[in-house]
Formats: structure tokens, sequence, C-alpha cells
């Protein structure tokens, strides 16, 4: 498993695995502004301050130097900075020569104007669809009911590409008892990664906070 750093700082032995989101650009939790409303999201946007591009390549090369070889980009929704994340993909793969460069994205932002310019670049794409049923979509919170069309055509423009088109699942009460595994073959991802609902205390557990977690209490694991 990658590890997930809250800044710039990294140990030898953590820094091949390291994994940059956009907020470890810097010591403050920044740009998690996401256009989707999915109630389990523990990543609340709580800021509009994205950093600088010199100093997000910075850190990046501090990462690099101490011995880290992938990077995976997300968020809050990345492509609500195309050029931003573009320019950072393009800098990890042609200048530092890393071994892997990927996002996750909702797919909604992302255009095919943007893989032109930046596809060369990009490793894989990971594409969240937690149902195959547009309604389940919109009642998680994901999208007003054109994410699925969104996500197939973002599985085919990864295959024009040569982008890896990889699918990753939230199993919430409202789709764990869907069985996703006909159209999974069908757009034939080169890896489908599911995940429990994860509650993150002050973040998503509470009417207080910007989302409320959807609970799988009665479903054992």
């Amino acid at each position: 498993m990658p590890l997930v750093l809250s800044g710039s700082c990294v140990t030898q032995s953590q820094a091949p695995y390291a994994c940059l989101l956009f907020q470890t650009l810097s010591k403050r939790a920044v740009a998690l502004q996401c256009n989707y409303q999915c109630g389990f999201c523990f990543h609340t946007a709580k800021t509009s301050f994205i950093q600088p591009i010199d100093d997000a390549k910075r850190g990046i090369k501090l990462l690099v130097d101490a011995g880290m070889r992938k990077i995976n980009f997300a968020g809050g929704e990345p492509f609500l900075y195309p050029d931003f994340l573009g320019e950072l993909v393009r800098y990890c793969k042609e200048d530092l020569s890393m071994e892997s460069v990927s996002i996750v994205t909702n797919g909604s932002k992302v255009t095919e104007a943007w893989f032109e310019e930046y596809a060369d670049y990009l490793d894989i794409m990971a594409v969240s669809c937690d149902s195959f049923n547009e309604t389940t979509n919109v009642k998680i919170g994901r999208g007003r009911g054109e994410h699925l069309k969104t996500f197939v055509q973002l599985s085919q423009l990864c295959k024009k590409y040569g982008v890896k088109f990889k699918v990753n699942t939230v199993v919430c009460r409202y789709n764990f008892e869907e069985d996703m595994n006909k159209m999974i073959e069908q757009v034939a991802p080169f890896r489908w990664k599911c995940f429990q609902v994860l509650i993150v205390p002050g973040e998503n557990d509470s009417r207080e906070t910007l989302r409320v977690c959807y609970l799988l209490s009665n479903l054992s694991w």
C-alpha cells in the first residue's frame, strides 16, 4: 500500500511508496474542492488555496531525491485544475523520469483535449464508479445523472491514448448488493479496486461536518 503523506517531509524508507495528493504539496490541507457531493467522502474542501506550481514541483523533486518512484494525484477533484495537473504530470514523467504517474478522478471534467496534450506522460487513470445504476449514483452524490456515460467514454479514451484504465468503487449501503461484474467486464479495466467506507472524525462523521458518512452497520466484513 502506498503511504499518503501529510507534508513534504518523508523518510528514506517511506519515499519509494509515497502517494502525493494535491493537499500534500503543502503542510496545510489545500485544494480539496470537488464538483461532486459523495456522501461518504472524507476529503472535504475547507479552503480554496492551491499550491503555486513552482512550489509543487519543488516538493515533488525533494521526494524523488529521497527515493520516491511512483506518484498519484487525487483531490478533491484534480481536473478542476487541468493545466496545473497536466504540467505536474508532464514534469513527473518527462523531467523526473518517474516509474509511474497516476490520477484519481471522478471523470466529469476530463476532456479529450487534455489526453491529446498529456496522455504521453500518464500511466494510469483511475475513475470512480460506485454503481452502474444512475439513480444509485445520484443518491450517493456522484453526479446528477450522466456519470455512467462519462465513465464509459473515459474507458474508451484511455484505450485510445494508451493509458491504463482503473476503476475505484466505494461500497456503501446503497450499492453493496449490486452485481457489477457484467459492466466491469465490458469496460475491462486493468484493475478494479473496491473500498470500504472510511469514517474520519471531523470530516464525515456527523451533521456538523460537510459530509455525513453512509454507514454499513448491518453489513459484515
